[in-house]
């Protein structure tokens, strides 16, 4: 009979953007003792009954569910929040922090982490963090742009190479792309950060300089230069396909992580996003569409600060243009030495070796591992599937537009998470660790739900 193990729970919503960092993090784990479970929300709601003690990691404070958790399955509530990341205005970010955290407590959380000092610093000074430990360690995303894991993606950016030729690699972050959208953010900020709507405002005429932006570039690329479009998770493909659709050389790729598209690309242009951080930090050139004019609260940010910028078409191309093939250590240490403090563990130990060192110290009663009979599994593959078509009759037959908000789990976890999927991206992990791939064991718990061991 296996042995009872330590516990640990780690959600996924987007699994673009999650699914290989919970990975890491995942191993890190599992090398270190504990059983460790990754989940669709759905899924993980059905283990009420299948565990009385664990770790639950999530994304957020998740406040509606970290109470019912812990009674329900005697979960330990942690969160990395990764909205609150290094892109957030300096003088805006006790607000930010203050306003997102306002119903945290002791009662219900005990650890979180945060992405480096500066954050850690402004959430301990907040009064209802009293008797929660902050741990500053970085991310297990960032984790991911050292060059050690960059092999992950190798096959996958010689695919990106081989079908989409040279390209510049256009990030969009903007949010709201519509009038509609724009108006719903407008709403959603006064309602969650009690805010003037400002910083809204900014990206939405930002989003608008950058179609006026692309319709410029087309026209000047070379003839084996291209633009690719990689629009934002929230973003919709229909609004952007509207404005670009005309335009030759100029793509819409949104699918997929975003680290072998910015290794396959010849550079990055750059409107404010994290994703300029990530750039930089991997050696990839990127230019920042800003006019130099400093607004407190929108641009006082670290995108903004490390790259370059310029606000003509011109100017962008002669910027990537000349840094073909300019992917230098250099651009990568002055990166890193720039985001010393506020960004935790860009070098040196891994923030996934750390944040599975915290977790493996918190006090939680060994589990054995979670099983589902035949006939149970069969009704959560069978409710799924009913769900499914419900999505294609709402998506595909009657045509509605997916918004922001209402986005749906089959788009956020487009081929749901099989074994087969997160046992191969955990094994290739590994190998960039120098770990033996062999060691690892993974079973299909459920649908959506995948166990993780390291024997």
């Amino acid at each position: 009979m296996p042995e009872p193990k330590k516990t640990v729970i780690f959600s996924i919503e987007i699994a673009a953007r999650e699914l290989v960092p919970k990975c890491l993090l995942a191993l890190e784990c599992a090398k270190a003792g504990m059983r460790v479970y990754i989940g669709s929300f759905r899924a993980l709601k059905q283990l009420e009954g299948k565990v009385d003690g664990c770790i639950f990691f999530h994304k957020s404070t998740w406040n509606k569910n970290a109470a019912r958790l812990r009674k329900t399955i005697g979960a330990h509530f942690v969160f990395l929040d990764e909205e609150m990341g290094p892109s957030l205005p300096k003088s805006e970010l006790t607000n930010y922090l203050t306003n997102r955290y306002s119903a945290v407590s002791a009662v219900n959380y005990e650890h979180t982490f945060a992405i480096g000092d500066v954050h850690k610093s402004s959430m301990e000074a907040l009064g209802n963090f009293r008797g929660v430990k902050v741990h500053a360690l970085g991310w297990p995303r960032l984790d991911l742009w050292r060059e050690t894991f960059h092999q992950l993606y190798t096959s996958e950016t010689e695919r990106i190479r081989k079908e989409n030729g040279e390209f510049y690699l256009l990030i969009s972050s903007f949010g709201a792309i519509s009038e509609s959208n724009y108006h719903e953010a407008v709403k959603s900020h006064a309602e969650h950060y009690n805010q003037d709507s400002s910083r809204i405002d900014y990206n939405y005429n930002n989003f608008k300089s950058c179609i006026k932006l692309i319709h410029e570039l087309s026209p000047k690329l070379d003839e084996n230069e291209n633009i690719i479009v990689r629009p934002h998770t929230s973003e919709s493909i229909d609004e952007w396909e509207k404005h670009v659709r005309d335009l030759p050389k100029v793509y819409i790729q949104h699918k997929g992580d975003v680290s072998p598209w910015l290794l396959a690309s010849e550079g990055t242009i750059q409107f404010g996003s994290t994703v300029g951080i990530q750039a930089v930090c991997m050696g990839i050139p990127s230019i920042q569409y800003h006019d130099n004019i400093e607004r407190p609260g929108i641009t006082d940010t670290l995108p903004f600060e490390l790259l370059d910028s310029t606000t003509s078409a011109n100017g962008i191309l002669n910027f990537l243009r000349d840094s073909k093939d300019k992917r230098t250590k250099d651009l990568k240490k002055s990166a890193i030495d720039r985001l010393d403090g506020i960004v935790s563990c860009l070098d040196g130990p891994l923030a996934s070796t750390q944040i599975a060192n915290v977790l493996n110290c918190i006090k939680v009663a060994p589990q054995p591992p979670i099983h589902f009979n035949f006939p149970r599994r069969f009704i959560l593959w069978f409710k799924e599937q009913i769900n499914y078509l419900n999505y294609l009759k709402s998506s595909k037959l009657l045509k509605r537009e997916h918004t922001r908000i209402k986005r749906s789990k089959f788009e956020k976890i487009p081929n749901g998470l099989k074994v087969d999927d997160v046992g191969r991206t955990i094994r290739e992990i590994a190998k960039c660790l120098g770990d033996d791939p062999g060691r690892i064991k993974c079973r299909q718990t459920a649908h959506n739900l995948v166990e993780i061991e390291f024997e």
